[in-house]
């Protein structure tokens, strides 16, 4: 899954958490931050509420990756696209 913060990848995350209970299911949360802090747009409220979302995850592998902006963040992706066989994201 991945993770850019916001209601949207709660609710996503919420929906994915029971899917990872499978035996047959392995999960990773990728959470995608911006260096820095330049260009995020969430609030003080939804960082805090991300936090409490992801702090409860257990049984799930939980990444954390650095980027800093489109390109950087869209070389990830595609360096990782082989390496899983289904992407859950957010609106």
């Amino acid at each position: 899954m991945i993770f850019m913060g916001g209601k949207d990848d709660r609710e996503v995350l919420a929906l994915a958490k029971p899917i990872s209970q499978d035996k047959s299911v392995s999960l990773t949360v990728i959470h995608l931050k911006a260096k820095n802090n330049i260009g995020t747009i969430l609030g003080e409220n939804d960082r805090a509420l991300d936090d409490e979302m992801l702090s409860g995850i257990k049984g799930i592998t939980y990444l954390e990756e650095q980027v800093s902006d489109g390109p950087e963040t869209l070389d990830f992706l595609q360096s990782i696209v082989e390496d899983y066989q289904l992407f859950i994201v957010g609106k």
